[in-house]
Parts: C-alpha cells; structure tokens; sequence
C-alpha cells in the first residue's frame, strides 16, 4: 500500500507543477509516511521541522525523492547546487526526500528553469528512475531534468510594501494585500490591523484572477488572513507563517519597517 491517511505517492504521479493543486498545503506527516518515491514536483510544505528551526511553519520548493529502504546515506546533487552534494532526509519507510527552494539562478542571473541533477547513493551516483527526462553527462551516464519552466507567476503572488512618495505620511507605509484566486468571487483581508474583522477590508478582483488591496499601516508587526468565499485562508505564498493562539489558526506574519528613504513609488 502506497497511502497513508489522504495521501499517497500516486496523488503525485502527475508531474508537471501546474497539475499541482495550488490551494493544497501538505503535512510533514504525510510525506514522513510517503512509501515510495516520486518523480519531483512543486509543492508546498507545512513543516514543523522549519518550524522548530526558525518559528515559520510554510515551506515551499521542489521535492525530490529517492527509495532506499537498505541504503544508508543518499545525498542530491545538481546544477542548482552548483554540484555540492546535499543529505536528503530518510523517512520510517526508507524514501529519502528534500525540499529545494525555487530561487536559483543561472549563469545569465535569470531565475533557473532547467535543473539537473543525479543522486549520491552510498558514494556511487545514479539518476532518477522516477523521473524518465534524462541527459547524458561527460561520464557516459546520465542527468535527470526538471523543468520548473510551467509555472503562472500570477500564482506566486503575495502581499508586498510598495515603495511611497516623499509627499504621502512618513510615518505610513502603504502595504499592498493581494493573492491569486480566479475561481473566487469575493475575497477581504482580515488581521489584528483591523481587529480581526471579517467585512472590514473588501479587495478588488482583477481581470488575471488577483485580489488586491492597498493600506496605510503603521511599522510594526502584523497577522493576516485571506477570507475568500467565506473560507479563510493563510496567504499561499508568504512563507512566514505562524499559529495564532489560541486558536490555533495558521496567519501570515508581515513586518513592516519604518520608512527610511523617501522614494518615488514605482
């Protein structure tokens, strides 16, 4: 049996990133029960070992895999790696994993979209028999390749503080709330800037499928939450995420510093 719970290896088998269910959220317990390996994907994380680590929960990236059951150490090693060689974690069944943020460049500083890569398994190199995009190497043997080149950038979207005039309050910050939901027809924004309130902060739907809302704040630390359609929902890709106590909600965390260049916004 390849499943545990309501995941399983062959929920991943679709392989390309935009098959990928941009609304889903996995566990780090269902990829610990993950029984076999799967070709790589982008998928997003809640990870409590990030968590213990740095106090954020969301982590995001491409997740590559290998089954070794008898193996003692397997280590990733790629073109985004610039060829170091990485430990990936092994779960209870044997499958190794790790998580790769999708922020590497290339050698012209554009973002990378072609990666190669091979595994060190017990010291001897293999490609990924999971994956069946290959390149031959200078060796004789073979990279695997995954391209993150599909992506809608409109997805990515996240809440963002815009750059102000030197003729708006300098005390202020403008912040621009805005999250990709095309199937949605009413989104707000709610946090401890507005006292939680659910109707308080309405945003404006454009044409791409994006919510928006602009709104002065004060620096300082604020929560926020997406209420679409009456689901509320954590921002998808702002990775600092935290629980709000106690009501062991997941809320978003924006910190917003105090203005200290006067610029034109752009």
């Amino acid at each position: 049996m390849d499943w545990i719970g309501s995941y399983s290896s062959l929920e991943m088998e679709s392989g390309e990133i935009e098959d990928v269910d941009d609304s889903k959220m996995y566990y780090q317990w269902q990829i610990d029960s993950l029984k076999r390996a799967v070709s790589p994907r982008y998928i997003r994380l809640l990870d409590i070992y990030k968590y213990a680590e740095s106090g954020n929960i969301l982590n995001k990236g491409i997740l590559f895999s290998y089954t070794g059951l008898k193996n003692k150490k397997v280590e990733l090693c790629g073109n985004f790696l610039n060829w170091k060689c990485e430990p990936m974690r092994k779960n209870q069944y044997g499958v190794f994993y790790r998580l790769v943020p999708p922020t590497s460049i290339d050698e012209n500083f554009n973002r990378l979209t072609k990666y190669q890569y091979k595994f060190k398994v017990d010291g001897l190199y293999e490609y990924d028999i999971e994956n069946q995009e290959l390149e031959a190497d200078a060796s004789g043997s073979y990279f695997s390749i995954y391209h993150l080149d599909k992506t809608d950038k409109d997805k990515f979207i996240t809440t963002i503080i815009l750059e102000d005039s030197e003729l708006e309050e300098q005390h202020l910050r403008t912040v621009k709330f805005q999250i990709y939901l095309p199937e949605n027809d009413s989104v707000s924004v709610t946090g401890n800037f507005n006292n939680w309130n659910l109707e308080a902060d309405y945003m404006t739907k454009l044409p791409n499928g994006i919510f928006e809302m602009e709104k002065k704040l004060l620096p300082g630390t604020y929560y926020y939450q997406f209420v679409a359609d009456g689901e509320v929902l954590a921002d998808k890709f702002n990775p600092n995420v935290k629980v709000r106590e106690p009501y062991d909600e997941l809320v978003s965390e924006l910190i917003v510093p105090t203005r200290t260049d006067a610029i034109e916004r752009k």
